[in-house]
């Protein structure tokens, strides 16, 4: 009895999101002149179609509804286009539309909702940010000033490849640079080196290895927003949240 009265939920459950989102996709169309795209399906949008490679996917998809595809991202509208004059029409005449970055989760999290210049929406505030930046970190004079702790650093991550006690072994670039951009922003931000050196691994180098891994993580609330509670079950929440927070001592620390 209780596995039939599971099963009428769950049937009338999809059924009822059905029609609400068809109600909504058809609301959308009326009042919206979009652009051709293959339909979408209930709930996942088009993200069923997105599989495989990525540009060749869109090629083919190009190649079906024309230079501009509308599609929906699970609950999220997005467009493709593919050629150069409609790139340069929304990445140069439209920019001050297009330039804000969509509220991803991670972006969120680490920006403390938008409080950062790479996240921060167009705006007054970025503006603001932006010229805090520059004036700040990448200035003709400010430049130069840090230019021997970005030295020093790069000198030892040499050294370390050259000393490295098994010389045929392979060196891990990838790894190397990680390490390279956690010691410099140690010496930048902080005044002092990263413990550890380039043969062990510092604090500050595996919270940003972590916090690295996050940013490929898929969240469900960036498709699906109704359903971002989901993360907690998958992980991808409770593994944010506790970097973030471990990220948040480490800097009550040493500032």
């Amino acid at each position: 009895m209780a596995l039939t009265d599971l099963l009428l939920f769950l049937v009338s459950t999809t059924a009822i999101l059905y029609v609400l989102f068809k109600k909504i996709l058809q609301k959308e169309k009326r009042k919206l002149n979009l652009p051709p795209g293959p339909k979408p399906i209930p709930i996942v949008g088009n993200l069923h179609q997105l599989g495989g490679i990525f540009p060749q996917t869109a090629y083919r998809l190009s190649k079906i509804y024309g230079p501009i595809i509308y599609m929906r991202m699970g609950q999220i509208p997005a467009i493709l286009v593919h050629t150069t004059e409609l790139a340069k029409e929304i990445m140069h005449n439209q920019d001050l539309v297009f330039c804000s970055r969509p509220a991803l989760t991670v972006l969120q999290k680490y920006s403390f909702n938008g409080c950062d210049v790479a996240a921060a929406p167009y705006g007054d505030q970025w503006r603001q940010l932006r010229k805090i930046f520059i004036l700040e970190l990448l200035s003709n004079r400010k430049l130069p000033f840090f230019r021997s702790s970005r030295q020093a650093e790069v000198d030892q991550m040499i050294n370390s490849v050259r000393t490295r006690p098994n010389q045929d072994s392979p060196v891990n670039i990838s790894d190397l640079m990680v390490r390279l951009s956690s010691s410099i922003v140690c010496r930048v931000t902080f005044g002092y080196k990263s413990e550890g050196k380039y043969g062990e691994r510092s604090r500050l180098h595996d919270l940003l290895e972590v916090g690295n891994a996050l940013f490929d993580t898929v969240f469900i609330a960036d498709y699906f927003p109704g359903f971002g509670w989901m993360d907690w079950f998958t992980g991808s929440r409770f593994r944010i949240e506790r970097n973030a927070k471990d990220l948040d001592m480490f800097y009550s620390k040493v500032i």
